[in-house]
């Protein structure tokens, strides 16, 4: 819940349920009941690893798929969190792994750890800046513009750079070298290097830390000037070649980079990190395990609206749960007294709805009816954020009359000759495995086709419906 982990898992959903249960606090979950031959959420992996944590923790799953019913694939799709019917988030977010992002919507996360190769610049008055560059930009590992930490050996602590442009001057085969670390270094003598001349005019840096790399600075030909007034100056008349190599043992510094990636403290934990239409979950029962390639593969953004509400409302949003509640316990542990039914706060006698005595009655119309009045009775505008919009208008494909509304709502607009403006926001790419045009990706696939039949192809879409009353 927290970001980054500094704590460990102090602040994991999952610890702070423990938590809270720990002390006394009753807990209520009900998760969705996926079609697993579809959905590869694994719910009930979550349902005994929850119920497990503490016996305040009660969980059930809903709904059961049953073929007969004529209803095979739905969902409530209903995201709540309710805490002493006092306070009620309610909103899109999933609490799950996949889901967690902010404000920022970044495409990598490597983690804290920062590469630790180092790179050599060359501070020499008579040294153009365009050839320091060139110097010292092969071995710059990162290209994220960490910041930059200065090594310097100990005798030149204490020096200035006016002392060490008077060492220049004058000695002019002496070239000042410093290693510089990209990235956050460890600021101990451990991680120091050895540096030590190797013959006439070469440089050579040491790293012990990463199995000995070599970097060998070497100067071939002769720096002379055009005359003493140039060099006063400082404009200099360069005819001399740098080299730079890397001696071996540049793999071993490539292979404790990669290894200190996997290790470091990161925002999008093991399956946090996640590109759906790259490669959807695998091994759900191993979140903190990566499953995709975090240096070659971006993540993709998140973006759901959450909010959060107080009092009369967020009483309200708890009298919803605990009906959806008390029927999936009429339903499925009826006779099971460990699993409670609710109760609203400021109710002294419990009323039996229908729907208990009646399974055939359909007790999710009111939250259909509720998104219809809203719709039907707008004044200036509706928006519809949504990550699936499926909806025709007379369809025997799809019943909700979401769309119709919205078509009718319309066309009144229109007769009235009133401003009113529907904005809709859905993904470019529904969030599944695959690609458009290329074989699998089925689920994608079919998400996109009903999505199009639903706004803008067909006879029962929304916008041809607008077009035929014009």
């Amino acid at each position: 819940m927290k970001r980054p982990a500094l704590e460990g898992h102090y602040w994991r959903l999952d610890e702070i349920l423990k938590r809270k249960a720990s002390q006394g606090v009753h807990i209520f979950i009900l998760m969705y009941k996926e079609m697993e031959m579809a959905l590869g959420l694994n719910s009930m992996y979550s349902k005994r690893t929850l119920q497990n944590l503490h016996p305040n923790i009660k969980v059930m799953r809903h709904p059961d798929h049953y073929p007969s019913t004529g209803t095979f694939f739905w969902a409530h799709h209903e995201k709540l969190v309710v805490i002493d019917q006092l306070i009620a988030f309610v909103g899109g977010v999933d609490l799950c792994f996949g889901r967690w992002d902010d404000h920022h919507h970044l495409l990598t996360d490597l983690g804290s750890v920062q590469f630790g190769q180092q790179h050599l610049v060359l501070h020499d008055i008579n040294m153009s800046s365009g050839l320091r560059s060139l110097v010292s930009a092969p071995l710059t590992l990162s290209p994220l513009g960490l910041e930059e930490q200065e090594e310097v050996d100990s005798s030149d602590k204490t020096k200035s750079p006016e002392s060490s442009k008077k060492a220049t001057g004058e000695n002019k085969e002496f070239r000042h070298v410093t290693t510089i670390v990209v990235g956050n270094a460890m600021e101990d003598d451990n991680t120091s290097g050895i540096e030590h001349a190797a013959g006439d005019g070469e440089v050579v840096y040491a790293d012990v830390d990463t199995g000995g790399v070599m970097l060998r600075v070497s100067r071939t030909g002769e720096a002379s000037f055009a005359n003493p007034s140039n060099e006063k100056k400082g404009k200099s008349f360069f005819q001399s070649c740098w080299q730079l190599e890397k001696q071996p043992g540049t793999e071993e510094v490539e292979t404790e980079d990669k290894d200190s990636i996997d290790g470091g403290v990161k925002l999008w934990v093991g399956k946090d990190y996640v590109n759906y239409i790259h490669k959807d979950f695998v091994e759900v029962d191993l979140p903190f395990h990566d499953f995709i390639d975090r240096g070659s593969t971006p993540r993709m953004p998140w973006h759901d609206i959450h909010s959060v509400t107080f009092g009369a409302p967020a009483r309200d949003v708890a009298r919803h749960f605990i009906q959806r509640w008390n029927a999936t316990k009429t339903e499925k542990l009826k006779d099971d007294e460990s699993y409670p039914y609710l109760l609203p706060k400021s109710y002294e006698n419990l009323r039996v709805p229908r729907v208990f005595k009646n399974p055939a009655f359909s007790y999710n119309v009111d939250v259909q009816m509720a998104y219809l009045s809203l719709i039907a009775n707008s004044k200036h505008y509706l928006y519809i954020e949504n990550q699936f919009f499926v909806s025709m208008i007379d369809s025997n494909d799809v019943l909700n009359e979401i769309c119709k509304v919205i078509c009718n709502r319309i066309i009144r607009a229109h007769k009235e000759k009133e401003p009113f403006r529907v904005y809709i926001m859905i993904p470019l790419m529904p969030g599944f495995e695959g690609n458009v045009g290329a074989p699998g990706g089925s689920s994608l696939q079919a998400v996109l086709h009903w999505t199009y039949v639903s706004l803008s192809r067909g006879p029962n879409s929304l916008f041809e419906r607008l077009k035929a009353v014009r």
